[in-house]
């Protein structure tokens, strides 16, 4: 599993290029701009949309992409970084948790 540090994530991040030569991604996000180095070729279109993640050196190191494209982030009902949503499928005939 990729170690990432919750508190170095940049939402909203669209891919706008892709480098296969220097094996590198370009993203922006709210009119910054990310770069990522690619190990492996990506199956991302350009203009796919996700959260990019950084390790604790600031690197950015993998990227997400949200499910269905007209998804963004709502900082108004964000939660703190340290805070996590965890997600439980409720068997049928038994009690949610």
């Amino acid at each position: 599993m990729i170690e990432t540090n919750p508190i170095l994530s940049v939402f909203d991040a669209i891919l706008v290029v892709v480098d296969e030569v220097a094996r590198r991604a370009y993203f922006v996000s709210n009119g910054l701009e990310f770069q990522m180095g690619l190990s492996a070729p990506m199956s991302w279109d350009l203009g796919t949309i996700g959260v990019l993640r950084f390790n604790d050196e600031g690197n950015c190191i993998l990227f997400s992409a949200y499910p269905d494209r007209r998804l963004r982030c709502a900082p108004a009902r964000a939660i703190s970084p340290a805070a996590s949503i965890r997600w439980r499928i409720r068997r049928s005939g038994t009690a949610a948790s």
